[in-house]
């Protein structure tokens, strides 16, 4: 196989899923552009790993590219503004971003600095409420509340409008309509209130329960018309202002945005005619990102582009209003995952890897082998016949039965290793075979690589840093760092360091598509090894848990100035001591009660002292392993 840049950057799928911010260099250095358009601001990630570990910042760690979530933002509103004029639409756009999906402040403040005046924050609780009022200046864009809320969850949002934001209050219950009219008639304050909608348009994904009649959240048909009639008894029908559907997270096919798009527009007409003048429809979130790079209509995939989604949502209100003569509305969208998805990367070394293959020889001769040995002997020597997925099933049916006389105790140990080291070194020799091969079962080769493939276990916690891998089995592309400028000459499967036998990736992202198992470069051990996981930026920080008390990433933020490369706001990743004291271990209690162990033991002084020694200094360490331990 000729092997080149361009191969690795197809084999990786690099262009499918990167929207244009990752490449390779000569040097087959994996790179990150933080514009597309001007590739001379590209930051090559095995540089800049070397130039933290300069820094005693070591992996794993997580990087944030700043410039990457400007750049987005700028193209989200400069998309709906060519869109809104090649339709001639009156109304304006409003981007808002979603704190939920990535509420840390430098994420926040990035998109706020590179946002219009129109760009604006939402919040799903008082917490994040107030992150917004102090992240948001009170002349720039909206402010929407969404979630449950409570008492002072309402009074925080209209002394947030007093305060001069352009605060809506979205009722997504029935009884928080009399709670806001109630408390805004005590603060003298006429309050924006949006009304949610279910609609009967439901998405696909993996996601898809959070639109349409299912959802958590939202008002259904005979909800709403309850509302429109409480706010004209109330003589507060000018304080309806924002029409709010959801359409679904991750969108896949572009399809299921036009029906919901079509329905939501007959809620705004509807509305209408029922003499409410709405300025605002807020569509929510929707706006997939193609994880994996098919363009398809799979659950970590979208088959659409930006300007598609933004076409249609503005041909659907468009059409509508000139249908029925109405006002055309401001369009308000919560595109949180394809604003942040990008501009995060979680890089990794890989600390050991297990290999499939024995080292037993195939050749090895048994005494007194079994029926099953000989006849997975004899099969196993017609490797011509590999080329067709029956013939390799009836092989490992044969295997199978090999491993039950052994669990019935009819063969040794050394016949069923015997076995396993011969099926080992025939796969490996079928797989080089087909993959030289011109016509090739696709199938066949899958489970062969499969078969073939190294553990590689990285220093991470995937329940920490990518837990939708282990909960709604999300697909995040892999990229080794450095080295693609040669040819990957092993298959791989991640697992991490955790105790559980979940914290592995199953699905990888290549040439073919969706594999199990990854094309890299054989691991010996004698030099540092280092993966990307990209397109972590959405949701996976702040949904990260502490499974066996492996703790926060060191993270940083990275972004190009006229003078280079600049690296800020360095956030050091927690130790031992911190990880324990979140679950109610404190540090010097700890110390203290071993130290009494200690002097009830045998130890001498100095071995007390040494044992004292070791717990203080494990309690100040990076709770993930050492890659510069020494002796």
């Amino acid at each position: 196989m000729n092997w080149n840049i361009e191969t690795a950057i197809d084999t990786y799928r690099l262009k499918a899923w990167g929207d244009g911010y990752f490449t390779l260099n000569s040097s087959g250095d994996l790179c990150v552009l933080m514009d597309p358009e001007n590739p001379s601001q590209k930051i090559s990630l095995p540089e800049l790993v070397q130039r933290l570990r300069q820094q005693h910042l070591q992996t794993p760690l997580l990087v944030r590219f700043t410039d990457i979530l400007k750049h987005r933002i700028v193209i989200l509103e400069n998309s709906f503004q060519q869109v809104i004029k090649h339709y001639q639409y009156r109304g304006g756009y409003f981007p808002v971003y979603p704190i939920k999906v990535n509420q840390q402040a430098q994420v926040i403040s990035s998109l706020v600095q590179a946002g219009s005046d129109k760009f604006g924050l939402e919040a799903g609780s008082k917490p994040e409420l107030l992150a917004v009022m102090a992240s948001l200046p009170t002349n720039q864009g909206l402010i929407v509340c969404n979630g449950y809320k409570d008492r002072e969850y309402i009074r925080l949002a209209l002394m947030a409008q007093k305060m001069g934001h352009q605060t809506f209050i979205v009722i997504e219950k029935l009884f928080e309509l009399d709670l806001i009219l109630k408390l805004a008639q005590q603060l003298g304050v006429t309050p924006n209130i949006g009304v949610r909608v279910k609609l009967c348009a439901m998405g696909s994904g993996n996601w898809q329960n959070s639109g349409g009649s299912k959802s958590k959240f939202g008002l259904d048909a005979i909800e709403f018309l309850e509302v429109l009639e409480k706010l004209k008894a109330a003589g507060a029908s000018d304080c309806f202002t924002m029409l709010h559907v959801h359409m679904g997270s991750q969108i896949t096919d572009l399809n299921h945005i036009k029906i919901c798009m079509h329905e939501a527009a007959q809620y705004f007409r509807a509305a209408q005619e029922q003499g409410f003048e709405i300025n605002y429809v807020d569509v929510g979130g929707g706006l997939g990102v193609d994880y994996e790079g098919t363009h398809s209509t799979e659950y970590c995939s979208v088959n659409y582009k930006l300007e598609q989604y933004a076409e249609t949502v503005i041909s659907s209100l468009s059409a509508i209003c000139r249908q029925y003569q109405l006002q055309q509305p401001n369009i308000v969208t919560e595109s949180g995952r394809w604003l942040t998805a990008h501009h995060a990367v979680l890089i990794t070394d890989v600390v050991t890897v297990g290999r499939k293959q024995t080292h037993l020889s195939p050749e090895v001769r048994l005494d007194h082998p079994s029926q099953s040995y000989l006849r997975l002997e004899q099969l196993l020597e017609q490797l011509e016949s590999f080329s067709t997925l029956p013939f390799y099933e009836e092989i490992l049916a044969q295997h199978h039965c090999l491993q039950k006389e052994f669990q019935e105790g009819e063969i040794s140990l050394q016949q069923l290793a015997a076995g396993d080291s011969l099926l080992s070194h025939a796969q490996l020799k079928a797989y080089h075979r087909l993959k030289e091969a011109e016509e090739v079962d696709s199938s066949l080769l899958a489970k062969l690589e499969e078969s073939i493939a190294d553990t590689y276990f990285c220093n991470f916690s995937l329940f920490q840093s990518m837990p939708d891998v282990w909960g709604i089995g999300q697909i995040f592309p892999i990229v080794p760092l450095r080295g693609l400028h040669h040819i990957p000459n092993a298959r791989g499967v991640i697992r991490d360091i955790t105790c559980d036998s979940d914290g592995r990736i199953d699905h990888y992202v290549d040439a073919i598509g969706i594999n199990h198992s990854l094309p890299l470069h054989r691991f010996e051990g004698t030099s540092d090894y280092y993966l990307g996981m990209f397109l972590v930026g959405a949701y996976q920080e702040i949904l990260g848990d502490m499974h066996n008390l492996f703790g926060d990433l060191h993270s940083i933020c990275v972004d190009v100035t006229e003078e280079g490369v600049r690296i800020h706001h360095i956030k050091e990743g927690e130790d031992v001591a911190g990880v324990l004291h979140q679950v109610g271990f404190d540090a010097e209690t700890i110390k203290n009660k071993i130290r009494e162990k200690a002097s009830q033991t045998q130890l001498s002084s100095q071995q007390q002292e040494q044992m004292n020694q070791v717990v203080n200094q494990a309690l100040q360490q990076f709770t993930y392993l050492s890659s510069n331990e020494s002796d």
